[in-house]
């Protein structure tokens, strides 16, 4: 068995010795055997960049299904729709829910920004693998493209249009006396718990067009001593600031072009110790209260959610009555 096993490794060896090449290894060869060291002294980074570039992808893939899952306006009982649907709703203020939003997604700003971060990694790992000059024109580009797709985040929401009024609940509104640096106060005159309703225009400052999903509103029918915002509808005149109320329609999202407005009327409800319809300047009250300025509306740019302030060019202020039941 040992002179047998032996003579197998001697012709094995003279075959080896036979295949080997009469001038040696080719250079070719010796030059990747050479820069064996140095890829392993560059390799550290890899496997960290790897597991930061699949974190990264799951991290985008998560926002996407978040934006998929949006919130959607409170649907109607009733809605428009083709052949043999319901007629159209007429205007009633105090229907509840159409244009309303509890709360917001900011997939706008998310998913731009992860997506962005996983082509700017890419970039980043396709970069380094040159050097030089190569190097810094690749590091450009992967700048360039993880910056334009990070783009539509920085999309503004609407700002106040040119023109705004009070429809309803709104009957007293006091100029504020030359030189003061606050606005308009509009005092709510209308029933404890009453409609209010005004109109508004909202502009798109661009460059994208923007859909208009509806208002972000907070307080609910468990705050009834609070003044609040209930439901959002549109006109169907373009050329006339204030429509009818019969030429009002329920709130549907509706996307607004560049620089371009849209009228959009905002329904609300009194709270329930609201002074009421017989408010002046002298009337004895607890005293007055106001929600601030700002209002919030939902929007979309290309199917991703977000959200932001608008800031009313009035203040609307609620006188309260003396010896309220309900407070």
């Amino acid at each position: 068995m040992t002179e047998h096993s032996s003579a197998m490794e001697l012709r094995l060896r003279q075959t080896l010795v036979g295949l080997r090449p009469p001038d040696g290894a080719p250079d070719a060869l010796r030059a990747r055997v050479a820069t064996v060291p140095d890829t392993a002294a560059r390799a550290w980074w890899r496997t960290p960049a790897r597991a930061l570039t699949g974190a990264v992808a799951l991290a985008a893939v998560v926002a996407v299904v978040v934006g998929a899952v949006a919130v959607q306006p409170t649907p109607l009982p009733v809605t428009p729709g083709g052949p043999g649907a319901a007629p159209p709703i007429p205007f009633d203020p105090m229907i509840e829910g159409p244009g309303i939003l509890r709360y917001s997604v900011w997939t706008l700003v998310l998913v731009p920004l992860v997506v962005a971060a996983v082509v700017g990694v890419l970039g980043l790992r396709w970069a380094l693998r040159r050097r030089g000059q190569a190097l810094a024109i690749r590091l450009a580009i992967a700048a360039v493209v993880a910056g334009g797709i990070a783009s539509p985040a920085l999309q503004p929401g609407f700002e106040m249009g040119s023109a705004w009024g009070p429809m309803l609940g709104y009957d007293l509104q006091v100029e504020p006396p030359p030189g003061a640096d606050y606005p308009t106060v509009w005092y709510e005159t209308a029933e404890p718990g009453g409609p209010l309703v005004l109109v508004l225009t909202v502009r798109n400052p661009g460059p994208l067009p923007i859909r208009l999903d509806g208002l972000v509103e907070t307080q609910t029918a468990a705050t009834p001593l609070i003044q609040r915002w209930t439901a959002l509808w549109l006109g169907t005149d373009p050329n006339s600031f204030g429509n009818r109320f019969d030429q009002l329609v329920s709130f549907t999202p509706t996307v607004v072009e560049p620089h371009q407005e849209l009228q959009v009327y905002l329904v609300g409800r009194a709270g329930l110790c609201a002074f009421g319809p017989a408010y002046t300047l002298a009337s004895p009250v607890t005293g007055h209260t106001s929600r601030g300025r700002e209002i919030e509306f939902a929007y979309s740019v290309l199917g991703l959610g977000s959200s932001a302030p608008l800031e009313l060019p009035m203040s609307l202020v609620e006188p309260y009555r003396e010896n309220c039941p309900a407070a």
